[in-house]
């Protein structure tokens, strides 16, 4: 895994804790803002009855599915939130270009921005930069095939 990779991965086991602490609600409650979030920005076609233990599971376990991630993540950043760290920035990048939607560059910072007028917008157009080039390596080397 690239350096790039372990920073995102990082970052990406971490995100429900970040909007357990950040949100400072029950599980039940942070589940069901993320579902919410999720439906409001078309990650879910409709609303889930997700249990509070399922966010629980997330924060402790450090794995949760794509969706929730990215609602996690706009959350966090319409909170007020600004990614601090390498690990955070890299998360931030990786889980925005990863969301399925294809944007130019500019557009995943303006979507960034957006969430978070308190974003650098340097720093972010940076990261995204770099999560862009991962995710075409990622793709080229799953094309090629296994190594020999």
């Amino acid at each position: 895994m690239r350096d790039f990779s372990k920073l995102a991965a990082s970052f990406r086991m971490q995100i429900a804790k970040q909007w357990s602490i950040r949100c400072g609600l029950s599980p039940a409650l942070a589940i069901e803002q993320v579902v919410n979030e999720a439906v409001c920005v078309g990650l879910l076609n409709e609303p889930r009855m997700l249990p509070g233990n399922t966010f629980t599971d997330w924060a402790s376990t450090g794995k949760s599915p794509a969706w929730a991630a990215q609602a996690m993540l706009n959350l966090l950043l319409k909170s007020g939130w600004v990614p601090g760290t390498e690990s955070e920035w890299a998360g931030v990048a990786a889980i925005q270009v990863r969301s399925g939607k294809s944007l130019p560059d500019e557009g995943y910072v303006e979507k960034l921005c957006k969430l978070s007028p308190a974003l650098d917008r340097l720093t972010a157009a940076g990261w995204i930069h770099a999560a862009l080039l991962e995710n075409e390596i990622f793709v080229y080397e799953k094309k090629a095939g296994p190594k020999r």
